[in-house]
């Protein structure tokens, strides 16, 4: 059983929306923290939030653009 153009295509977007916001949310938030507090106790290598960032917020982009790529379907079916 296929999944229809328009529903593959949804299902691209919001999986890449939530994988790009789970993996450059905590590293932005976690940066943003350090920046406003000027706390020492920061670390300035947050490598696991770097990993974080590669493993789930590249991929989650690549999702994304591939579901942008995709185009629209037209309701008269050319393309």
């Amino acid at each position: 059983m296929a999944i229809a153009p328009r529903n593959s295509r949804r299902i691209l977007f919001r999986t890449g929306g939530v994988l790009l916001v789970f993996g450059f949310a905590p590293l932005a938030i976690y940066c943003t923290l350090a920046a406003i507090t000027g706390d020492p106790g920061y670390s300035d290598n947050p490598v696991g939030l770097g990993l974080l960032t590669v493993v789930l917020g590249w991929p989650g982009l690549l999702l994304l653009l591939i579901g942008f790529c995709l185009g629209r379907q037209r309701a008269d079916g050319a393309s």
